[in-house]
């Protein structure tokens, strides 16, 4: 689900949320011109919203780095709707719910109210630092909207704010602890104003500038390219726009899309979370494309990247939070333990789709160890160890790099990444990794996973505990109670998960083994999303049922948004 709306007491909350960063497409764009028509015949104000992560951290990537004429045009549908946006006769009031930057920032900067967020945030124009020059719109929005004194800082020197700078900028109004409900409540509010002077107002002070930036839009994107002879048209494809000012120049048409997937493994399981790695990669090919003219060719292009994405990493895992398994923070417990209060999703390990991290072809041995390493209990394992020896045992001992071109990687000494790998090795010999190791699922054990999903969608609980291993062990992030044995889950299924009854099962792959979308029964012939839980098989019988109550996981596993009979 990338853009959804709902009425709620006058107001139509229009929520963006594909499971990421919001990326602004042009099925992004029609939709939310759909939701401002909707506003004029069912709402008296609307309230735009993003996900926990982001509002939107702008236009699509994939269309921003192909072909001008793609991007003109993505830009300028954009503009449209931002002009659009800005001059609705109803009040627009905006919940940044977390990074706004680029087309993000704009769509608040276009809102009337822009509440914001409380927590770790990024805003901003960050245009110029790219290599591209602001569009008229985006400048007149920055005139009309930003403090005369950080205009220059916000738009010139393209500066990024947390939420207490964006509001001394003039990107927020007010910063709220709650901020979506604040925004509702705030656009409620508004609604209550007498509408047709709101909008003869808004019109009357808006609606010279919109006419002006329409007009001239043709010509204003005519020419809209990266501004940089030796800058990039963004981090997939690097290329040129103009003459190259180094005629030896090497890196005029780098392709880094083919390094994706492995480079999203690799962050993946330096930290835990499917989520954070295309965050890192992402940030590892933006830093790639601004870095690209101090790359000759003297390093191979693959140990250029991962030396770019090992920094992200790193920095990500500055603060003290390790991501861990609800089995490494207290004993099982029984099944009719009151459920604890959850914990904060960045606690846990998550899961990531295979498609994500793993080849498509290739020796299949290589294959099941790319799967070994990824699994759970393996991620889990590594968040033990401090960053630096994560990165030197996984470039060691997972992706096989000579010492040497380790500690090239890490500007350190052979000797430091002997060592470095010595005292991770033994503290992963703490953790037992080897009992009741998962396998691949081959055809065998097929038809294990079928009666498993027959059982359940059937709510036999008697036989499906009769598929668990006597160890089975059955996760529920984000809460820490776990349950071990048939005998306890299957306490837990008929007590206080009960709710699962009804609920139906759709197949996918993460952590290199089978798992399953569940779907809760939310009306006659429909079901939501509700968990993506995977499913780890020892031999002939289950050995883990992991849970992730997150819906939010199911765009990332390219899962349906809903069921229906």
């Amino acid at each position: 689900m990338t853009v959804s709306t709902a009425i709620d007491d006058g107001v139509l909350v229009v929520t963006l949320d594909d499971g990421k960063m919001n990326a602004i497409t042009h099925v992004v764009l029609e939709a939310l011109h759909a939701a401002l028509d909707t506003a004029k015949t069912e709402a008296k104000a609307v309230c735009l919203r993003g996900n926990d992560r982001a509002l939107s951290a702008g236009f699509d990537l994939a269309v921003m780095t192909g072909p001008p004429e793609g991007m003109r045009a993505l830009v300028t549908a954009g503009a449209e709707l931002l002009m659009r946006l800005y001059v609705h006769p109803q009040p627009t009031v905006v919940a940044v719910t977390g990074h706004a930057l680029a087309g993000g920032a704009l769509i608040a900067l276009a809102c009337d109210t822009r509440i914001g967020t409380d927590g770790p945030a990024k805003i901003g124009l960050n245009e110029v630092a790219i290599g591209l020059a602001l569009p008229e719109f985006a400048n007149e929005l920055a005139l009309a909207r930003l403090s005369k004194r950080f205009l220059t800082r916000a738009t010139i020197q393209a500066e990024i704010f947390d939420p207490a700078g964006a509001l001394a900028a003039g990107y927020l109004d007010t910063i709220e602890a709650s901020c979506v409900d604040a925004a509702i409540a705030e656009a409620r509010r508004l609604g209550d104003v007498p509408g047709r002077a709101y909008a003869r107002t808004k019109r009357s002070l808006r609606q010279p500038m919109i006419d002006r930036v329409l007009a001239g839009i043709a010509s204003d994107l005519a020419g809209l390219t990266v501004s940089r002879s030796d800058a990039p048209n963004g981090p997939g494809r690097l290329y040129h726009q103009g003459v190259s000012t180094r005629p030896d120049a090497t890196t005029s048409d780098l392709d880094l899309e083919p390094y994706r997937r492995e480079l999203t493994a690799y962050c993946y399981r330096m930290l835990g979370s499917g989520f954070e790695a295309e965050d890192a990669v992402q940030d590892t090919m933006v830093r790639a494309w601004k870095a690209v003219d101090r790359f000759e060719g003297r390093s191979a292009l693959r140990s250029w990247l991962y030396r770019i994405a090992t920094n992200v990493c790193l920095d990500m895992l500055r603060g003290p939070q390790r991501r861990a398994h609800p089995m490494d923070l207290g004993p099982s417990s029984p099944a009719d333990t009151a459920l604890p209060a959850g914990l904060p999703e960045n606690t846990w390990v998550m899961p990531v789709p295979d498609s994500r991290v793993l080849p498509v072809d290739g020796d299949p041995a290589e294959i099941a160890a790319s799967r070994d390493t990824i699994r759970l209990a393996f991620v889990a394992a590594l968040q033990h160890l401090p960053p630096r020896q994560r990165a030197v045992l996984i470039l060691r001992e997972v992706l096989r790099w000579q010492a040497a071109e380790v500690a090239e990687l890490l500007d350190t000494s052979v000797a430091s990444v002997n060592s470095a790998l010595q005292r991770a090795r033994a503290t992963l010999d703490t953790v037992n990794l080897d009992a009741d190791r998962p396998v691949t699922v081959d055809a065998d054990q097929q038809e294990l996973l079928a009666r498993y999903v027959d059982a359940f969608e059937r709510y036999d609980i008697t036989s499906l505990v009769s598929l668990l291993h006597e160890d089975a062990s059955f996760t529920m992030p984000p809460y820490p109670l776990w349950l071990r044995g048939p005998v306890e889950i299957g306490r837990w299924y008929v007590g206080q998960g009960i709710g699962c009854q009804g609920a139906r099962l759709v197949a996918t792959a993460a952590n290199g083994c089978a798992a399953f979308a569940s779907y809760k029964v939310s009306g006659p012939g429909t079901w939501e999303p509700f968990n993506v839980h995977v499913v780890e098989v020892s031999g002939d019988r289950i050995s883990g049922l992991h849970h992730f109550l997150y819906p939010e996981l199911f765009p990332a596993f390219g899962l349906p948004a809903r069921l229906e009979r």
